[in-house]
């Protein structure tokens, strides 16, 4: 079932646009023509914690024996994901637009997301550690990082990332489709999904180093 579509609602002027102007090729052309749209810009704030409890093991009569040394190390460490979203229109084609004569939807693919960097906050970094124990590492402190950045990226479905970019696409597409003589009210643009299965959702984010 298609999801929700987004539809601008002005006057209740049904008028079919002019055929002079209707060219479904220079739809078409205009929409592929950007390639991939980038919509939506996105941070995910994250506290990274770990309690790091030193034990011993002991064999003592044939047994094995585990006893929880003195000394307690614990570290927070704040983190900041940034994501951005965008609409690939490479392969756009007429098989996404339906024509009536009164009205146009555009069926669009959905968004996909880049995990655009990420980095820590050092000034935040908070480490308690006994006199017992030695400090956490800047090696130690980068795996969290790394640890609370995958855990960002499996939670972005709960963010609003992409029903923002779906909104943003569907502002940026009106103007075009206005351009060809279609009124407000005469439009929908169409996602067909609104929620991913964890290995749909894998193939939607990828990661670069711009």
């Amino acid at each position: 079932m298609a999801s929700p579509f987004f539809m601008a609602c002005t006057q209740k002027e049904t008028s079919k646009p002019s055929s002079t102007i209707d060219t479904m090729a220079l739809l078409i052309h205009d929409i592929a023509n950007s390639s991939r749209l980038y919509t939506t810009d996105y941070q995910v704030h994250k506290l990274i914690t770990r309690n790091d409890v030193k034990e011993l093991s002991l064999n003592v009569f044939s047994k094995d024996l585990t006893t929880t040394l003195p000394g307690h190390r614990k570290v927070a460490v704040p983190i900041i994901v940034h994501f951005k979203a965008y609409i690939d229109f490479s392969e756009f084609s007429e098989k996404n637009i339906k024509r009536t004569d009164s009205s146009l939807t555009v069926f669009l693919p959905e968004p996909h997301i880049i995990v655009a960097h990420s980095h820590i906050d050092h000034e935040r970094v908070q480490q308690y550690v006994s006199l017992t124990r030695d400090r956490f590492t800047t090696s130690e402190i980068t795996d969290l990082a790394a640890a609370g950045e995958r855990e960002a990226i499996s939670e972005i479905q709960q963010t609003g990332i992409f029903q923002s970019a779906k909104e943003s696409a569907a502002r940026t597409l009106l103007p075009l489709l206005q351009r060809l003589g279609y009124k407000d009210n005469q439009v929908r643009i169409v996602f067909r999904k609104d929620h991913w299965a964890p290995n749909e959702l894998q193939r939607m984010i990828t990661h670069t180093t711009d």
